[in-house]
Order: C-alpha cells, then structure tokens, then sequence
C-alpha cells in the first residue's frame, strides 16, 4: 500500500499533538524527575562499589 502525502502529513500532526499533551501531562512533575534524574546519576556509582563489596563478602 502506497502513502501519500497528505496521510504522512496526517500521521505526523498526530504525532506532534501526541507528544504536546505527553509533556503538558507531565509538566507539574519536571522538577521532581529532573532531581530523581540527577540523584541517579550521582549515587550510581556508590550502589556499584556497595554491590561489588557484597559480592566479596
């Protein structure tokens, strides 16, 4: 089946407005995720060594 412009141009407007509503949903929770986000990066590393000396034990 062939696609034709006007149902691709469709098919991403769809998308487009999609994603909008998906962060506009998620908006009140951004600071929340961004810190949840940097504690994870930072602890990382400790939860590493903390399993690796588990291991040993």
């Amino acid at each position: 089946m062939r696609v034709n412009g006007l149902t691709k141009g469709f098919f991403i407007l769809i998308v487009l407005i999609v994603t909008l509503a998906f962060f506009d949903v998620l908006s009140p929770y951004y600071s929340a995720i961004l810190w949840a986000a940097i504690l994870a990066v930072i602890f990382h590393p400790v939860k590493n060594k903390l399993r690796e000396s588990d291991r040993r034990a």
